[in-house]
């Protein structure tokens, strides 16, 4: 893999007492596969992420989390 970003948008509102909080968040990774193996290893990264991802597990509870992942 040549190639991996990730770009996080956060949406925040006010809670009941004026207080910010993130209400919702946008992750998008973007991959740059060198080969059709790479390929397959990302889908088999994205098939399995949602069991493992610790933070998006933990967080999905309270803040509304959504995944994109593009590949060229």
């Amino acid at each position: 893999m040549n190639h991996v970003s990730t770009k996080v948008h956060a949406t925040l509102e006010r809670n009941e007492t004026g207080k910010w909080r993130v209400r919702s968040l946008r992750v998008n990774i973007k991959a740059d596969p060198v080969n059709e193996a790479d390929r397959e290893r990302i889908r088999r990264c994205v098939e399995i992420f949602e069991d493992f991802c610790v933070v998006t597990q933990s967080v999905r509870k309270g803040i509304d989390v959504q995944v994109a992942v593009q590949t060229n």
